[in-house]
This record gives structure tokens, C-alpha cells and sequence, in this order.
């Protein structure tokens, strides 16, 4: 067996008799198809909020939400089954533009709901940085600097655990 990709290889290998196989992705699809469901109806609950109250926070997560049902459902090959199946050959780049625009997407809403740039300027410039670098970085994705740009989208993603824990702590103490 000989595998090159561009992108992150996972390729778990099992071998399975056909009766046991056919039975797994069952379960495993009506799982799948649960967590979806559940994560649209989510997204939906939350639109449906901001339009009824016109709190901005639950259009930015409502966002938040879309982006990332959009990347585990890339993630989890559903993306490219049911959607852009027509172009593998950007699926790499859908991927890891995917993986920036859910740190733009947490930003942007978490920005908003831990009320920082009411508690510290300094968070608030971080995030916006972050925002923003993380945002060049998705346009990266889809040049030659593949490679580099999708490291460096990971690298964001650890900072960002960072300084939520940073933003969360500040809205903690400031009440």
C-alpha cells in the first residue's frame, strides 16, 4: 500500500468480516447522524435567537457553530461525500481553511460573550491578532505555502486554548 497526500495523513486500518463491517457503519452513521442533527438544530436554535431578540452573541455562535459542524463534517469525510465530492483535488485546502475559520469563528464569538474588549485592551488585541493572522494564514492555505500555513494554523489553534483560559479568567474576576 503506498499513501502521499499534501495534508495530515489518518489512515486507521482494520479488517473486518462483511456482516460485522456492514453492522459497525451502521451504528456508526445513526451516531453520526444524531451528533449532526444535533449540532444543526443548535446552529438553528441559536439563529432563530438572534433574530428574535437581536443579541449579536447568538449570531456569532450560531457562526461558531455552522464552522464547526462544516469542519468536523470535513474531518469525518461527510464533507467531501456529500458536498464538494465533485473537487478532491481542493480537499486538502478545504481542510486546513476549515481549521482557520474555526479559530476566526471562536474568536469572533467568544470576543463577544466573555465581553473583552469591555474587560482588558490587551486580551482585546491578542484576539484581534489572532483573528486576523489566522485569517492571512486561510489564504495562505491555498498557495504554495500549503505546508507552512496549515502548521501554523495548528500552532493558532493551541494558542487559542491559551487565551480563552486568559479572556475567560479576566470576565471571571471582573464579573
Amino acid at each position: 500500500m503506498r499513501i502521499k497526500s499534501n495534508g495530515p495523513i489518518h489512515i486507521p486500518l482494520t479488517l473486518w468480516s462483511y456482516d460485522s463491517f456492514v453492522s459497525y457503519m451502521g451504528r456508526a452513521h445513526l451516531l453520526f447522524g444524531a451528533y449532526y442533527s444535533l449540532m444543526a438544530i443548535l446552529t438553528l436554535a441559536s439563529l432563530y435567537a438572534y433574530f428574535l431578540i437581536k443579541e449579536h452573541v447568538f449570531l456569532r455562535y450560531s457562526v461558531y457553530l455552522l464552522s464547526f459542524l462544516l469542519f468536523q463534517s470535513s474531518i469525518n469525510g461527510f464533507s467531501f461525500q456529500f458536498i464538494w465530492g465533485d473537487f478532491p483535488e481542493v480537499t486538502n485546502e478545504l481542510n486546513a481553511s476549515l481549521v482557520g475559520i474555526v479559530i476566526m469563528a471562536a474568536l469572533w464569538f467568544s470576543g463577544e460573550f466573555l465581553q473583552v474588549k469591555d474587560n482588558s485592551q490587551r486580551t482585546y488585541r491578542l484576539f484581534r491578532g489572532l483573528y486576523w493572522f489566522s485569517g492571512v494564514c486561510v489564504l495562505f492555505v491555498w498557495t504554495p505555502l500549503f505546508v507552512i500555513a496549515t502548521k501554523i494554523l495548528v500552532l493558532c489553534g493551541l494558542v487559542l486554548v491559551l487565551v480563552f483560559a486568559v479572556a475567560a479568567t479576566q470576565a471571571l474576576l471582573r464579573g
